[in-house]
């Protein structure tokens, strides 16, 4: 491929991020009305059925990771029966949410309809995750960034109108549910399959599937887990000032997701891994530093901006949820680039930070804010430093191609383009085979 190729991945890449920036616009203006409508008792049980929400919507990530992956490595004709297996996925996360409904609403003092409700919106939800892969992995990012926003549109916008219709959060349920159905509906016209359709899965999908989805079950969990843990351990009121940390958190954690998501077909290709691992990787980092500083001179201002004067007490604690959002924005890179290798042991140290969390926040940091939004920074931290390890090799100078380094295939010079160009500029991900790389299950 030519270097001409550079700059329309750099472009795409521009279009991710605004398209995300929309997405989480829509996040934040839904965080912001419903702390204000609902109060600082009933918007943490909001929260924390939101984040049931983020929880279960991994599955809708892994399709996207798997779908992308295969179709790096297997080309468009694997689409239709990956959709067929996000049928299966989506239809099982939502009835055994529906399932479990009693026992979440007794654990976070929940009405359970509120909860069916949420499972009803995971179903259109987990659907679209094998739309996003169809447009990431055949690295049309500009047909990608407007999938971003229409579910964003969907989802977000209709609990918004839910909300304005009657300031209540069962109505705001109905909203996300209307919305996510319409959105999962343009979806399948702006990334639709260029095969006939199949109901048999694409042979091994079904077991890259379970790996993916362990690892970012684990990882999502860990992500929202202490929402959850804070709205049991603490106070009605102080919960509700956690769930408002929790959106600073959630702002520094997804600011530079584009990033990851642009990065993940050249993290399949591992003549382009190792540079776009280390670009990727200073601008995340980058990125977090920015944001926890930016807190840091103005935690006041920022409580202000997001949930008012009833959240006055948050204070000081403001740029700890930045700084746990920041280093958990580092730990998903890393994680993303063990599972393009097909590592199928890439959840099991995110599983065992998660339980770590756990038990720490349940038997001795549990008693404040602080003491919760310490323990996740802790934890974040624990992550991150496991993944670098992981990734030494390829994080290595000389591994792949890299800032400043001299690309000498298709006759691209890596040191007078900008370094993603440059990395873009390689041949697409997936058409190669690597003996040294993990190949999916077939």
């Amino acid at each position: 491929m030519s270097s001409a190729a550079g700059p329309g991945v750099v472009r795409g890449g521009a279009l991710l991020a605004a398209g995300l920036a929309v997405s989480n616009a829509f996040g934040y203006a839904l965080n912001v009305v419903a702390s204000r409508v609902l109060g600082p008792d009933e918007f943490g049980a909001f929260a924390s059925l939101m984040g049931i929400v983020l929880v279960s919507y991994v599955g809708s990530l892994a399709l996207q990771s798997v779908t992308a992956r295969r179709l790096a490595t297997d080309g468009p004709a694997a689409a239709p029966a990956l959709l067929a297996l996000g049928r299966r996925v989506a239809f099982l996360i939502a009835a055994g949410l529906a399932v479990a409904a009693p026992a979440f609403s007794a654990f976070l003092h929940l009405d359970a309809t509120q909860v069916l409700l949420v499972a009803a919106s995971l179903f259109p939800l987990t659907l679209v995750g094998a739309r996003f892969g169809l447009a990431q992995g055949t690295e049309r990012f500009g047909a990608l960034a407007v999938l971003y926003i229409v579910v964003a549109t969907g989802r977000l916008g209709g609990t918004l109108v839910g909300l304005a219709v009657r300031d209540t959060m069962t109505a705001g349920l109905v909203g996300a549910l209307v919305g996510a159905s319409v959105a999962a509906v343009v979806a399948a016209r702006i990334a639709p399959a260029q095969h006939a359709v199949s109901g048999v899965p694409e042979p091994g999908a079904a077991r890259e599937f379970a790996v993916a989805a362990g690892a970012l079950f684990s990882f999502f969990a860990l992500t929202n887990v202490d929402v959850l843990l804070a709205r049991h351990q603490l106070d009605g009121y102080e919960a509700g000032l956690y769930a408002l940390g929790a959106v600073v958190a959630k702002g520094a954690f997804w600011f530079p997701a584009f990033i990851a998501v642009l990065a993940y077909p050249m993290l399949v290709d591992e003549t382009r891994r190792g540079g776009a691992m280390r670009v990727s990787l200073a601008l995340v980092a980058a990125s977090g530093a920015l944001l926890t500083l930016g807190t840091a001179l103005v935690p006041g201002f920022v409580v202000d901006l997001i949930g008012g004067n009833s959240y006055a007490e948050l204070g000081d604690d403001v740029p700890l949820f930045a700084l746990a959002g920041s280093l958990f924005a580092v730990a998903q890179l890393l994680v993303y680039a063990r599972l393009a290798l097909g590592d199928p042991r890439a959840g099991l140290r995110v599983a065992a930070v998660l339980v770590g969390l756990i038990l720490t926040v349940q038997l001795v940091a549990n008693d404040s804010v602080p003491a919760i939004v310490l323990s996740v920074c802790a934890a974040a931290a624990t992550l991150s430093l496991a993944g670098l390890v992981s990734e030494r090799r390829t994080l290595s100078v000389g591994s792949g191609v890299g800032l400043g380094e001299e690309a000498d295939r298709d006759g691209v010079p890596g040191g007078d383009v900008d370094a993603l160009e440059a990395l873009a500029a390689e041949e697409p991900a997936g058409r190669r085979e690597d003996p040294e790389r993990p190949q999916p299950a077939r």
